[in-house]
């Protein structure tokens, strides 16, 4: 693998997962507004947070077995079609 190529993979894969930590940490900071926006109780809105942390958490489990079966390859290149 040349060098520049290892360079892009290793920059898009920080840049995929920094957003993706972005995104769960944003409900945490956005989870007041989320709240006063659509009048949400604050046990309601605890269990938006942890709705989405336990939807992350377990999809962990098909994407590995995912990764496992494709390899790297196969899963970087479907990242790119959603």
């Amino acid at each position: 693998m040349a060098e520049g190529s290892r360079r892009v993979r290793i920059g898009l894969i920080l840049v995929a997962q920094s957003t993706q930590n972005l995104t769960i940490g944003a409900i945490a900071l956005f989870l007041p507004l989320i709240r006063d926006d659509i009048q949400m109780s604050f046990s309601q809105a605890g269990s938006l947070a942890v709705a989405a942390t336990l939807v992350y958490a377990f999809m962990q489990i098909p994407a590995g077995y995912l990764g496992d079966r494709f390899g790297q390859s196969g899963c970087s290149s479907s990242d790119w079609w959603g």
